[in-house]
């Protein structure tokens, strides 16, 4: 019973986000198939991850720059962004590339809430709690930016070679910093993430009132 409520606890703050952008988009019943292929698609990236990430643990035990940007924020987003550039053809533009991404963010973020809820299970309920304003926020953040810089290269053709490869170095930076910051008990980690939130909130915002319009 007590894994039951750590999952259904870990899984409420992802889905409920990945709902919203659902019922905000009036045009997503005619894609509601690929939303949910990159939602699943999302939560089995967590599968890789976590094997790349043990693999890479030893090697980067002593090295907490290279552990949280390249053996934990460069695997994960960049395991994303690899499915993001197959799909590419489907995003038709910026709109599309906040909502897939995003999505897919928070299949991602739904698994590993869950797999931190387990692993702690003594403390669960207050590692899901904390998650659910941390962590969580920060994997819709890092999703927001890459799949909006990545579509953005669309629209900016003479610099979109540097867009595309921005799209994934600067959710690596803000991940890896948040991560690093985290680890050593220091809420520096929010603030990063809080100011690329900020940062980022305009193209978000146009998402939600062009969808809603």
């Amino acid at each position: 019973m007590e894994y039951l409520q750590l999952t259904i606890g870990a899984t409420i703050t992802p889905l409920l986000i990945a709902y919203l952008i659902y019922v905000k988009d009036k045009y997503i019943k005619n894609n509601y198939k690929l939303l949910l292929q990159f939602f699943i698609i999302g939560c089995l990236l967590s599968i890789p991850a976590v094997i790349i990430e043990l693999l890479l643990d030893k090697p980067f035990l002593h090295n907490n720059i290279l552990k949280w940007f390249i053996g934990v924020a460069l695997v994960e987003e960049g395991l994303k962004y690899i499915v993001l550039l197959k799909f590419k053809s489907s995003l038709i533009d910026i709109y599309d590339g906040i909502k897939y991404s995003t999505i897919m963010s928070m299949g991602f973020a739904m698994v590993e809430n869950v797999l931190y809820a387990i692993k702690n299970t003594e403390t669960g309920f207050e590692v899901v709690a904390l998650r659910m304003f941390t962590a969580i926020p920060g994997h819709f953040i890092y999703g927001l930016i890459m799949g909006y810089i990545l579509c953005l290269g669309d629209t900016k053709i003479k610099y979109k070679s540097i867009l595309v490869f921005v799209s994934l170095l600067i959710p690596v930076i803000i991940h890896g910093g948040y991560d690093y910051f985290i680890s050593n008990n220091n809420f520096l980690g929010l603030f990063i993430d809080l100011i690329a939130f900020i940062s980022f909130y305009k193209p978000f915002n146009n998402f939600i009132n062009f969808k809603l319009s």
